[in-house]
């Protein structure tokens, strides 16, 4: 692990002051098995060869303690941020190819909740993030026949690259829905994208504390996630969005068809998270990490 080594390099060259940040849920660190208990031991051990020691969530933090990880006193939550003026920005998006196959210049406005149709005036679902099993996306795709049953226009944005697209792909030929899924893969800038998204689904089994949901929300969408990691400190169920638990595809194609079918609701959630993102603001993290 690079974080165990380098901070154990940081001590032997006599760097003055070690901080290291989890980004993540480590579950290697989850007890029952050998490989756990070895990886918890470093972990300790590279907690006490640390001055302070930094979560992007609160959960983040509760995890490491649990398995004894540092002190109390080392741990300090600075929440992750974003660019809250880049992704706050008013102006009109090139409609991106990859979600109708026509570059076509549309009405979506960043901020603006439900105005992100297909040129064949359906809705749009997306997600956005590496192609990893972490990110859950076989539940997505295995929710989609029942939610296109409800809402048969609806397309899937799955932005991003990684090693269970092959298997994504296939999941969706077998499910009879390759025709409503699209993988753009990796794109420069995400804004134009989310600015065509009704909404954001971020199905995770693991999570730290999304940047994609925090975009989103920052752009006026709701978010339909799991509540796993920190998702719940920036993810207000029922205020920005819904929380459905972690595995459960059932429960994510109730919410998904739920927040779909209403669009004042939709309409809600969306300004409710714009507002609540300005407490997630990069610069405010730069500024707590320099502080500390």
């Amino acid at each position: 692990k690079a974080g165990f080594l380098g901070r154990l390099a940081a001590r032997r060259g006599r760097v003055p002051a070690v901080v290291h940040t989890y980004h993540g849920r480590i579950e290697e660190l989850d007890p029952g098995s050998l490989k756990g208990m070895i990886l918890a031991a470093c972990e300790r051990r590279a907690a006490r060869a640390s001055d302070a020691l930094v979560g992007v969530s609160e959960e983040e933090v509760r995890q490491k303690r649990s398995v004894g990880v540092g002190e109390d006193g080392q741990f300090h939550v600075i929440h992750a941020g974003i660019d809250l003026d880049r992704f706050s920005e008013t102006r009109q998006w090139e409609r991106p190819v990859g979600v109708t196959g026509l570059p076509v210049t549309g009405p979506p406005v960043a901020g603006s909740s439900a105005s992100g149709l297909s040129a064949s005036g359906g809705p749009v679902i997306g997600t956005i993030g590496t192609l990893t099993r972490e990110k859950g996306l076989d539940l997505l795709i295995e929710t989609l026949p029942s939610v296109i049953e409800r809402h048969p226009q609806l397309q899937l944005c799955i932005v991003g690259a990684g090693p269970v697209e092959a298997g994504l792909r296939a999941q969706a030929s077998r499910l009879g829905v390759s025709g409503f899924v699209h993988f753009p893969g990796c794109v420069e800038d995400v804004r134009p994208w989310l600015a065509v998204f009704d909404l954001l689904v971020q199905p995770s089994r693991s999570e730290g504390l999304s940047l994609a949901v925090l975009e989103a929300m920052a752009m006026g969408l709701p978010v339909v996630a799991t509540d796993v990691g920190g998702m719940a400190e920036a993810v207000k169920d029922g205020v920005t969005g819904r929380l459905v638990p972690a595995e459960n595809s059932v429960a994510l194609a109730t919410a998904l068809k739920a927040v779909h079918g209403d669009r004042t609701r939709m309409e809600e959630l969306g300004l409710a998270g714009r507002e609540r993102a300005r407490k997630f603001s990069v610069s405010r993290s730069a500024e707590l990490l320099g502080e500390l």
